[in-house]
């Protein structure tokens, strides 16, 4: 009976340590996603065993005219901590929220600059790179002689990956959306993976909200750089992307995520910086462990 009721305990033990370790392991690959943030919205993120790149601008800093200073040449504002084949490197595919490459986009003129695929991102890029981008960026994009365009109309499985697009407001001024383009956000989802919600160069709609709560992710990414530009002379401006206010507003809507603040303080035309995100998402109640705001060069390993 002794005998008996100690391989009963050794074989309850082993079930339970056995147990614990199948959860732990299932939380360790859960959280095993890595993002590299270079500057804007370029990113590389290691996500359930994928390398994707986003929306890659590679230009030296102030070498192309300012969206706001169209006479001085101070676009990208800050530089690129590595080098462009560093980015690169390992990347499998390529994710682009949107492009402002029209099909009349000239790479050699200044004047057209993209900050989601600008000309030494196109001169660079392998042009049979596979690259999966909205609808309306397609024409541009073969017009630079990209060869391998995956359009993502609602949602596309891109190896192990379920990757749902949903539509964006890059302006508040309905006359401008011609002008600005349309952008879109996705959500990636994959199995024991976190699910990440990239919200891409939006002002915060009530879709927006709506794909939060939908999904529950467990990271979102938010571009809260509060762009503007003049619409007229009387000092009335145009905005372009969500700011302070509506990313808390993010991260009190989803209390459980990582919250992600990029394309922060690489634009001439963007008004906020990380310094004034940063204290008054602490005065909310935001702390750094909820909002994170990397440096470009900074590896987030969630």
């Amino acid at each position: 009976m002794k005998k008996l009721l100690t391989m009963i305990l050794v074989g309850a033990t082993f079930f339970t340590t056995s147990s614990i370790s199948a959860n732990e392991q299932i939380k360790e690959t859960k959280l095993n996603t890595t993002i590299n943030f270079y500057r804007n919205a370029t990113m590389k993120i290691e996500y359930a065993g994928n390398t994707i790149l986003t929306d890659p601008m590679f230009a030296k800093k102030a070498n192309f005219p300012g969206y706001v200073y169209r006479d001085k040449l101070v676009n990208p504002t800050s530089e690129l901590t590595v080098s462009k084949e560093e980015i690169m490197k390992d990347s499998e595919f390529i994710l682009l929220s949107h492009t402002h490459v029209s099909i009349d986009y000239d790479i050699n003129n200044k004047a057209h600059f993209s900050d989601h695929m600008d000309s030494d991102a196109i001169r660079s890029i392998d042009k049979n790179m596979p690259i999966y981008l909205p609808q309306y960026d397609l024409k541009g994009m073969e017009k630079q002689g990209f060869k391998n365009l995956n359009v993502i109309v609602d949602e596309m499985k891109i190896n192990n990956i379920t990757v749902s697009r949903f539509e964006g407001l890059h302006v508040d001024e309905e006359s401008w959306i011609p002008m600005v383009g349309e952008s879109s956000g996705y959500v990636l989802k994959a199995k024991n993976a976190p699910t990440i919600l990239w919200a891409g160069d939006t002002l915060l709609t009530e879709n927006i909200k709506n794909m939060v709560i939908k999904h529950q992710p467990d990271i979102i990414i938010l571009h809260p750089g509060k762009a503007q530009m003049p619409k007229d002379d009387k000092g009335n401006m145009a905005t372009l992307l969500m700011g302070i206010d509506e990313t808390i507003e993010v991260a009190k809507l989803a209390p459980k995520a990582k919250v992600i603040a990029i394309h922060l303080e690489s634009l001439d035309h963007c008004t906020v910086t990380r310094e004034d995100l940063r204290k008054e998402a602490n005065k909310q109640g935001i702390d750094e462990n909820r909002l994170l705001i990397p440096l470009n060069g900074e590896v987030i390993k969630l």
